[in-house]
């Protein structure tokens, strides 16, 4: 009777055992849901109409001035979606057999993926692939530029030039201390941070002008008039934030205007109406006049911080717009806003 009491009880404590030991193990292989935040606009906000919102689009996003934007990973498994920005409904999707990408160019015929190691050119009709060349092998900076009928490409230390149309490479030369090319002008940054540009047209060079901007893979230059360029300049304390935005006179090598704050997203520009939107580390994306520099207009987000957890990982936020509509990514909420201003 006794033997018998002491094996049930071995039986309940083995059965015990092997009950925590399992709980452990499914804790263990059970992958960590994302963290991630719900967004929304902030009841303070007016003069605006949310068209529609979805999630479970890749987080980097282009639009072209038609009525489309186009949206794909990153990295991993590759994917390129067309979405009509009116209704945010999905024209097309592609997968993109060679993984995910680190930028996106647009032009009026094709979209163009670029990663590290290659750059393909989609249809934008229907997402068929129109031509595909190597860059190289990978774990360099990549920045590219759509520069007219040219593609430019920052590669490391090399500089690639390549037909839009047709994909031939035009040029393949070293980029040496090469940052930016536009129009005449060449920009150019020494050992030492300091960007001087040479004027082919006139011979002459600048130096010494401020701000010193910075080029990434998401911030690049973009041109707003024939003479105005917007540039960003780094924060010190950050490798990401942009701390400083400014409208470059081609001219005269000069500021017309500039708003010193903390931008975290790329900056878009509707040349019809010459206004540029903007996202501030605050979750506020500004609307500006592009001559002026006035500030027409503040969306807010809400919450307008993230927790420190949250604040661990790196996060995306892009910018476009497009027939006046305006579409925000959050990757930190997998969600996409298409906004409408009144």
């Amino acid at each position: 009777m006794k033997s018998t009491q002491i094996s049930k009880k071995l039986l309940a404590i083995l059965i015990i055992f092997c009950v925590v030991f399992l709980g452990f193990q499914i804790k263990k292989t059970t992958p960590k849901e994302p963290l991630r935040v719900i967004r929304s606009i902030s009841p303070s906000t007016s003069n605006i109409s949310v068209l529609w919102v979805r999630e479970n689009i890749p987080p980097l996003i282009k639009a072209d001035s038609e009525g489309v934007m186009f949206a794909t990973q990153l990295y991993g498994d590759g994917l390129l979606e067309a979405i009509e920005v009116a209704s945010g409904s999905t024209l097309w999707k592609k997968d993109l057999p060679r993984g995910g990408s680190t930028e996106l160019l647009v032009n009026a015929k094709m979209v163009y993926v670029i990663s590290s190691t290659y750059m393909s050119a989609y249809d934008k009709k229907d997402g068929s692939l129109r031509w595909s060349v190597e860059l190289g092998s990978g774990h360099v900076s990549s920045v590219s530029q759509l520069d007219g009928d040219l593609i430019r490409i920052y590669y490391g230390d090399k500089l690639f030039e390549i037909d839009a149309e047709t994909g031939k490479m035009v040029t393949s030369k070293p980029k040496e201390d090469i940052v930016w090319i536009i129009g005449n002008l060449t920009f150019r940054k020494s050992s030492t941070g300091q960007i001087s540009a040479f004027d082919h047209q006139s011979k002459q060079i600048w130096d010494g002008f401020r701000p010193s901007f910075f080029i990434s893979e998401e911030w690049t230059p973009q041109k707003s008039t024939v003479d105005t360029l917007i540039i960003g300049n780094l924060a010190l304390s950050s490798y990401s934030l942009i701390e400083e935005i400014c409208a470059l006179n081609l001219q005269t090598g000069k500021c017309n205007w500039h708003h010193t704050e903390n931008y975290i997203s790329n900056f878009a520009i509707d040349t019809q109406s010459h206004l540029g939107y903007v996202m501030r580390d605050d979750f506020v994306v500004e609307v500006i006049n592009l001559e002026t520099g006035n500030i027409l207009e503040e969306i807010h987000f809400i919450p307008s911080s993230l927790s420190e957890e949250m604040l661990r990982y790196s996060h995306r936020y892009s910018v476009a717009i497009s027939n006046e509509i305006l579409i925000i990514s959050f990757s930190d909420s997998d969600q996409v806003f298409g906004i409408s201003l009144k």
